[in-house]
């Protein structure tokens, strides 16, 4: 009504005004006529008041209804579309405003449009009507557990659909299985319900129980993919086995059917359940060979253009001629960065399998701005991840989880090393086989995917896969093409194809271009061979005969591939005959050694670099060959090389073959590798040459320098390669200390692993080139931080990576290093003692530092007294604040050195800990006899306690007999929060450490978390 009132006020201000200014302009006229005649000066002066008042009027009402036509109309206007442009870029399923005055056209107009745009927004709304907002009678029967009436569930069905708006709806049945009839408790009905809701908490589930039917019918939104879905039930399943001894041990199981929406059609379901159910299959689902035209196809999607037009024309104006292969797959990265922005997605991809292993290699990466920095490995998707995801991907190809938790156990592994916690992946398949895959991932969770959303990116990654089949199928091509050029330039075969019609050349091979260099496309065939103005007469392809002619002293069978009538055109091999050159029959195979020869090899290298591939070549050469052959003979020597190139080729399935490059030449291709592969490699072999000198007693030993060389790098061809590989060779000088060289990088390492570690070790004592890690001890009371075991952390400067501590402690002692490296630990925590003593370490709140220690120590270092003696004066620790940790198998091995290092050690108020501690080894009595003060519980009892009462048991009753004989109790490994919870407040369990409370800490971040923690305490 106020509105109407303003429009009328509004109307009735512009009528007044416009006869206002009516009434001015009449008086003027008179006061002009008046004044002109100047016989009454009164009435002149009148009618000159009386335009001016009629003026002031007019005006004030003109700019009066300017500012109500300002703040209604253009106020309204202005505020209505900011707030609609608003809602349409945040998707906002609460509509758009209509404006008011739609009784003025362009009002009207605009109103239309709103009409259009929120129809369309209305079937793209992103979030779901929680189905639970629907009312159902629920039976009494099963008391606060909310199952409704199977009728009832029935009659609402159509709705439940219609308000989950979700990609997937499963409708699913489950009957108790007996192998004697007999009445199921209501307890253990109850039991069922329970075991849906709690295994289903995440997703939308709605329960019903029929007598008449004897099962319970149920509807689930909200759903991942359905192998998540079939393995959550089967773990309902295991758990869910009936005996009943009364009845002769009869088994009671649970069969369940299944049938999906949209797969099938909503007015189908219940009559898609039953032929489910005929299957009697503890698992049972139907799926309509129709299911695509019930959704599987996202097509539909387009009519959204609306919402994701940007989008659509994205990918509709991508032109895939228009991009070389070097930035085809840039390209892509664009697409997929579109989709990534729209759906907030952290992470999105395209990873194709490589042409020669099960890898699926990343070709376009595209990371938002905050995790720019995050490091993706390029093989990521290694066979048993792609395996996992192929097998778990529905009939439209699409894989979604919304919790890594549930995914399959390698491709669990891959998302939380990434920190991956949702996403959706597309597998694209070929022929049946799969050939790449589209993924997006989030690094932090979000809500569900709406039905449309997932559509959607259903329908962007088929896009995406057309693209990448197309381009596939171009490099697939063009390599035949390339590699059957090779092939006949090896075997000095040679092809061109003609039209049959008129003889024209259209197609030929390199091989016949470097006989006829002025051969083009489009010549005819007779005129440019022969010379002729006619076919030949003997023609092959005229008289269906071979035809024998002569080419550079070479004979030539020449004939066509297909002379039939169902082709117009036909190709025309020119095959040289058997008494030709012998030189183009190169034998593969060394004959003596069946081994590929170097023929062979640089037929492969040729293959790879007109493939564009790229990689590494090993080269090893045997450098006391002279030795060998003197000392063993020939035939053994090429014993020593088939058997090691049979072992070298079992490595990994990167190296095909092992080529005999030279008489002590071994060649490796290692195709799509990076320099890290390399490493690996020439350890194993390495290690595969030590095993077998071991075995077959080689004393003189094989001494092997390896050589690795990229390609293609800055090389046009492979001829260019071999070149500088020779030159590499003939420089090198022999040397025999089994090597490892990388000359274009300057980079030369041993080949073993333990003797580049030991060198990295060596270094590290002399430069203090070890990095210090503190992992924090919790008291269990209070949860703040008592103590830290002090790690020493060991770079590889080569890969960047840190070599294991397990790893290089094992070197050390092996390499007698373990007493420096020991007294560099001690001293380590004296330098921090001294810095921090005043501030962190004399306080009440850190009680001590903790090592490792071998008792190899011990052992091999008769002066250990010396040396603690000295480190302790000289930093002159609190009492009990060093410990030594030592591993119960080791002093289980080492029982009476260990005992007697303890006794002297005692002295020096060092506390010991027994670490990894089992009970297996050694008994508690054992443990304090020995003059232990703690036991750490090893992780094998720890792990997974959790999840088992009888795990939990056993911890807890070890946790007490070591408190009841006076020993501290450590648990190591604590990963989740249900472990804490389970040790809560337990008087036997003293201190905690894992990952839950803390990785790891440089010194400095730890400083700072015990100054944080004393705060705590003091509060």
């Amino acid at each position: 009504m106020e509105k109407r009132s303003i429009t009328i006020g509004l109307k009735l201000r512009t009528i007044l005004s416009s006869i206002g200014a009516t009434l001015t302009l009449i008086f003027l006229i008179l006061f002009a006529i008046f004044a002109l005649k100047g016989t009454n000066h009164v009435l002149t002066i009148v009618f000159l008041v009386l335009s001016n008042v009629f003026g002031v009027f007019s005006l004030c009402l003109n700019i009066y209804s300017t500012i109500l036509n300002k703040k209604i109309f253009y106020g309204e206007l202005f505020h209505k579309t900011v707030e609609n442009y608003g809602k349409i870029n945040q998707l906002n399923e609460s509509g758009l405003e209509y404006y008011n005055f739609s009784q003025y056209k362009e009002f009207d107009e605009m109103n239309n449009e709103i009409s259009k745009i929120n129809n369309n927004r209305k079937l793209f709304d992103l979030k779901s009507i929680s189905i639970y907002s629907i009312n159902f009678p629920y039976l009494v029967d099963f008391q606060d557990l909310k199952v409704v009436s199977e009728s009832a569930l029935i009659e609402k069905l159509g709705l439940l659909i219609q308000a989950s708006k979700t990609a997937k709806d499963i409708l699913f049945s489950i009957k108790f299985q007996q192998e004697v009839e007999k009445e199921i408790s209501i307890e253990e009905k109850w039991r069922l319900v329970r075991a849906l809701k709690e295994k289903f908490k995440v997703n939308e589930l709605i329960v019903s129980y029929s007598e008449e039917h004897n099962r319970f019918l149920c509807f689930l939104s909200l759903v991942d993919n359905m192998s998540t879905f079939r393995k959550k039930f089967e773990e309902i399943n295991s758990e869910f086995i009936l005996l009943d001894y009364k009845l002769g041990a009869s088994i009671t199981t649970l069969r369940m059917s299944y049938v999906i929406y949209p797969y099938s059609n909503a007015s189908d379901l219940l009559t898609h359940l039953r032929y489910a159910e005929r299957k009697g299959e503890a698992i049972s689902s139907y799926i309509p060979r129709d299911a695509d035209y019930y959704g599987v196809n996202p097509n539909y999607i387009l009519k959204y253009k609306a919402t994701y037009g940007k989008l659509v024309d994205v990918i509709n104006n991508f032109k895939t001629h228009e991009y070389s292969d070097k930035e085809y797959f840039e390209s892509i990265k664009e697409i997929i960065k579109y989709c990534s922005m729209l759906l907030n997605y952290d992470m999105c991809g395209v990873a194709t399998k490589d042409r020669e292993s099960s890898t699926s290699t990343i070709r376009s990466n595209y990371l938002s701005e905050q995790y720019q920095d995050l490091e993706i490995d390029n093989y990521m998707f290694n066979e048993l991840v792609c395996k996992d995801i192929v097998d778990s991907v529905d009939i439209d190809g699409s894989y979604y989880f919304s919790s890594s938790d549930d995914t399959p156990n390698n491709l669990k592994r891959l998302l939380n090393k990434l920190g991956v916690e949702e996403g959706y992946i597309y597998v694209f398949f070929v022929g049946g086989k799969p050939l790449g895959l589209v993924y997006y991932f989030n690094f932090t969770k979000k809500e569900y995917l709406s039905n449309s959303q997932r559509e959607f990116l259903n329908l962007y990654s088929l896009n995406i896969s057309t693209f990448v089949n197309e381009y596939n199928a171009r490099i697939y091509a063009d390599f035949n093409k390339r590699n059957m050029d090779t092939l006949l330039l090896v075997t000095n075969n040679k092809k061109y194809t003609i039209s049959k019609k008129n003889f024209t050349i259209i197609d030929y091979s390199i091989s016949l271009k470097d006989m006829y260099p002025e051969l083009e496309i489009g010549d005819i065939c007779y005129k440019r061979f022969y010379n002729l103005k006619a076919p030949c007469e003997d023609c092959p392809l005229l008289v269906k005969k071979k035809k024998k002619i002569t080419l550079d002293e070479v004979q030539y069978f020449y004939n066509p591939s297909d002379s039939s009538d169902k082709s117009d055109l036909a190709t025309m091999f020119l095959s040289p005959s058997d008494n030709s050159h012998p030189m183009y029959f190169r034998n593969r195979f060394d004959p003596d050694l069946l081994i590929n020869t170097l023929f062979s090899f640089k037929e492969r290298m040729n293959n790879l670099f007109i493939s564009k591939s790229r990689g590494y070549i090993l080269l090893l050469r045997i450098e006391n060959i002279d030795t060998l052959i003197t000392t063993y003979g020939e035939a053994v020597y090429n014993k020593i090389l088939i058997r090691l190139s049979e072992k070298f080729k079992n490595i990994k399935n990167e190296v095909k073959n092992v080529y005999l490059y030279d008489t002590n030449v071994l060649a490796l291709i290692l195709n799509e590798c990076v320099r890290n592969d390399v490493f690996y490699f020439v350890e194993e072999i390495n290690r595969l040459i030590k095993i077998y000198e071991g075995k077959h007693k080689i004393d003189s030993g094989i001494f092997v320098t390896a050589f690795a060389f990229t390609y293609p790098l800055m090389f046009d061809s492979c001829f260019d390669l071999f070149r500088e590989m020779n030159n590499s060779l003939n420089k090198q000088s022999p040397r025999f200390d089994n090597s490892l060289i990388f000359e274009s990088e300057n980079i030369v390492r041993f080949m073993s692993r333990e003797d580049y570690i030991l060198e990295l070790l060596d270094e590290a004592f002399v430069n203090h080139a070890f990095e210090l890690r503190i992992h924090p001890l919790i008291k269990n009371s209070n949860k703040l931080i008592e103590g830290g075991e002090i790690l020493l952390r060991l770079k590889d400067p080569l890969t960047n990576n840190y070599i294991g501590a397990y790893e290089f402690i094992d070197v050390a002692i092996n390499n007698k290093k373990i007493n420096a490296f020991t007294n560099l630990i001690i001293e380590q925590i004296g330098k921090s003692y001294k810095q921090y003593s005043q501030v962190v370490f004399r306080t009440n709140y850190l009680e001590k530092l903790s090592i490792n220690l071998d008792s190899s120590y011990f052992k091999e270092n008769e002066f250990f007294i010396n040396d603690i003696a000295r480190l302790t004066s000289e930093y002159n620790f609190n009492h009990d604040f060093l410990s030594f940790e030592l591993n119960e198998g080791d002093v289980k091995e080492n029982i009476d050195i260990v005992k007697a290092a303890i006794k002297k050690l005692k002295n020096y108020e060092i506390s010991f800990a027994l670490d990894q501690y089992t009970g297996k080894y050694l008994n508690v009595e054992d443990v304090k006899k020995l003059g232990f003060n703690e036991v750490k519980i090893s992780r094998d009892i720890i792990n997974d306690f959790d999840n088992s009462v009888a795990k939990t048991d056993s911890l807890l009753e070890l946790a007490k007999e070591c408190k009841d004989n006076g020993l501290k109790v450590t648990l190591v490994g604590i990963e989740r929060k249900e472990q804490v919870e389970l040790i809560k407040g337990n008087e036997n369990v003293d201190a905690l450490q894992g990952y839950y409370f803390y990785k790891p800490l440089e010194l400095n971040d730890f400083i700072q978390e015990v100054r944080q923690n004393s705060l705590k305490a003091s509060r």
